[in-house]
């Protein structure tokens, strides 16, 4: 083995070995002798790499974009040409990696609210790596038209943030297995987080809005949730209707002395659908 080989081994192994202390002591926690005594070699040579333990943790924090997503499952994933599959595959083997690293990857995110420039520019740009492979995907499922389009930015932090979440309660909950939080995952990823139905969407809009009618006696009648034909749109067009219509359907009511809406809106949609 060439003398260069044999250096970028040791060092990669001293990288390997220090992410393990770091993920499970933090770094004021993790000594240098903890990792030469761990591997066997001595102090001395320790410093033919690393200046100083501040430098191995930028290396280390470096370290992370070929562990997040382990270097065997690379090919695999670029191979794949269909969105959703690619999105799977990179999440599942994310998850199963994520016990190993997510020490580490806590401590990257504390060296973002350092006081140390040098270590918030390597840990910001190590973060933004990280998230960067779900970005690209992003962007080229919005230029194919594959999903609509998106903050491909936002979108990628928070899908990496979903997958972080779900990583940690695997760990902290037995009842659940990477199966089932991978199809979980995907159905709110490929749904655009959408967790209602549209049916239950326009429902809730509506019942948040009333009107408090008072008529020339002080009575009083609430309206609410009053259909047409199977449609709640009484609430949406009371508000541009005239006095007339009202007494129309409500002839006990003989004037119409106020009318109080709970919730302005902009009704002009409404009221176009129902003349």
């Amino acid at each position: 083995m060439s003398s260069l080989k044999s250096k970028t081994l040791k060092k990669e192994q001293i990288i390997n070995k220090a992410i393990e202390f770091f993920s499970n002591n933090g770094f004021t926690g993790t000594r240098i002798d903890d990792v030469t005594d761990a591997l066997g070699i001595a102090k001395g040579t320790f410093y033919l790499y690393f200046k100083s333990k501040k430098e191995l943790l930028i290396d280390c924090i470096g370290q992370l974009t070929t562990i997040v997503v382990p270097k065997e499952v690379w090919d695999d994933i670029r191979k794949e040409t269909d969105f959703a599959s690619r999105h799977e595959k990179r999440l599942v083997a994310f998850l199963k990696a994520f016990p190993t690293f997510c020490g580490i990857l806590n401590l990257l995110k504390s060296c973002i609210q350092s006081n140390d420039p040098v270590l918030v520019r390597k840990a910001s740009d190590t973060y933004k790596m990280l998230v960067n492979p779900l970005r690209k995907d992003l962007r080229w499922a919005v230029e194919h038209g594959i999903i609509r389009k998106v903050d491909e930015e936002v979108a990628s932090f928070l899908m990496f943030g979903m997958g972080e979440s779900v990583g940690y309660l695997l760990m902290i909950d037995p009842r659940y297995t990477l199966e089932y939080v991978t199809k979980i995952v995907m159905d709110y990823a490929l749904k655009g987080g959408q967790l209602f139905q549209t049916e239950t969407l326009r429902k809730s809009k509506t019942e948040s809005c009333y009107w408090d009618i008072t008529d020339s006696e002080g009575l009083k009648i609430r309206l609410k949730n009053v259909r047409f034909d199977e449609k709640i749109m009484f609430v949406e067009f009371l508000g541009v209707v005239s006095t007339g219509f009202l007494q129309s359907i409500l002839p006990r009511w003989t004037y119409i002395k106020k009318i109080t809406k709970c919730q302005p809106r902009c009704l002009t949609k409404a009221a176009r659908r129902l003349r």
